[in-house]
């Protein structure tokens, strides 16, 4: 099995102070955008019918009063911006057309002239008007993301028919879930996964979770489906979301996934409910899929109470392909209660540990402290909303 996503190089991205205002203002349908940026309140009135010197002149158009100008780029190469307009943009087949949102694969002008091919979601006018999902935040947050080998790129912003789409990098490749069926077909052994694979593939799993839950993000839905596998040994994640907007994407989720608990955290499953231990849950079955080739929990058990799901729970000495990558903190992701569950940065340095024992020339594993987490205020307020009461293609 082939996933398509969006591949192509990742560039540094450009994307300006003037890029940020027109996206704070412009209508999504009918209904205007009501986030406003602390550089546009900023801003002096001006009483006078042309608009004010803004600091990115050079990338907003004057030439006219009306806000459909005054959003539109200049003649400025799009490359050094990242914004693309509809002149920029050829859609070439919907991937995806969702009950909440659509993505296409489309081209997008290089530095050199050429095309290069991307994948451009968006999503539905309903969604953005009741403000299921934070769609334009959303955008803005993907582009203050760090460079990262562990997360699908971010190409730019491209504004068609008056609604944002983000424009991410094409991936034309397979799923960790089709490595995985790839080790064993009918119980005979296919391709083998050598240990320092598992390693390489865990570490990269860990690392991106962790950008992920620095930068105010949460994954409902994170699967092996989910996982790109992008050459060298090394995943892209992609279709994560805001941390407000985890519990309704979670709601999604459960229209099209069986509702299992290799799917669902049980509090996500029966409560709607959807913080970060509920990706820490979901990691955890990945990483079990990796070490042992299948889900963790069998099928038909839904752990509604707590202690008939400690009777189903996986134990350690499950584990004996990949003996010297046991970890007791893996089995705390389901055997205690959603308050008390690892985070995910113990997680990862928990294993970083036990991958330290393996590390030689040929492989490193990647330093933590080279990312900068957002402040605290944000992420732990976006926890909060959903712990007690996106992708998003399949």
């Amino acid at each position: 099995m082939f996933e398509l996503f969006p591949s192509a190089k990742r560039r540094k991205r450009n994307i300006n102070d003037g890029a940020s205002i027109a996206m704070d203002n412009v209508t999504s349908g009918d209904e205007p955008v009501s986030q406003i940026s602390t550089l546009q309140r900023d801003l002096p009135i001006s009483t006078s019918p042309t608009l004010p010197e803004l600091p990115t002149i050079d990338n907003i158009s004057q030439t006219s009063n009306d806000s459909e100008d005054y959003y539109a780029a200049s003649d400025r190469p799009t490359e050094q911006t990242g914004i693309f307009t509809e002149k920029d943009v050829c859609l070439i087949l919907n991937i995806k057309k969702a009950k909440w949102y659509s993505r296409w694969m489309g081209t997008i002008p290089d530095s050199k002239g050429d095309k290069k091919y991307v994948m451009l979601t968006t999503v539905s006018e309903k969604v953005i008007r009741s403000k299921q999902i934070h769609w334009n935040e959303f955008i803005k947050r993907n582009i203050d993301l760090p460079t990262t080998k562990h997360l699908v790129d971010v190409e730019g912003i491209a504004v068609l028919q008056g609604r944002f789409h983000l424009v991410q990098e094409l991936h034309v490749t397979e799923s960790l879930e089709s490595r995985l069926a790839m080790v064993s077909i009918r119980g005979e052994t296919q391709i083998p996964m050598h240990l320092s694979e598992v390693i390489q593939l865990m570490d990269g799993i860990l690392d991106g979770m962790n950008v992920i839950h620095s930068y105010g993000f949460l994954h409902p839905g994170l699967s092996t489906k989910k996982i790109i596998l992008a050459g060298e040994g090394h995943i892209k994640l992609y279709d994560f979301c805001l941390a407000k907007d985890a519990r309704n994407v979670n709601i999604f989720n459960k229209s099209k996934l069986s509702r299992s608990l290799n799917n669902f955290a049980p509090e996500a499953m029966y409560r709607n409910e959807y913080s970060s231990p509920a990706d820490v849950w979901s990691t955890a079955v990945v990483i079990w899929e990796l070490l042992t080739g299948k889900p963790p929990f069998p099928t038909g058990q839904d752990g509604k109470d707590f202690d008939d799901l400690l009777a189903i729970t996986p134990v350690e000495a499950q584990v004996t392909k990949y003996e010297q990558l046991k970890n007791k903190l893996l089995f705390q992701c389901w055997h205690l209660p959603c308050p008390l569950r690892p985070t995910i940065p113990e997680l990862r340095e928990s294993y970083t540990k036990i991958f330290d024992r393996f590390k030689d020339d040929s492989y490193e594993i990647p330093r933590s402290d080279l990312y900068t987490s957002m402040t605290k205020t944000n992420s732990q307020s976006d926890d909060e909303d959903y712990t007690d009461n996106y992708t998003v293609a399949s």
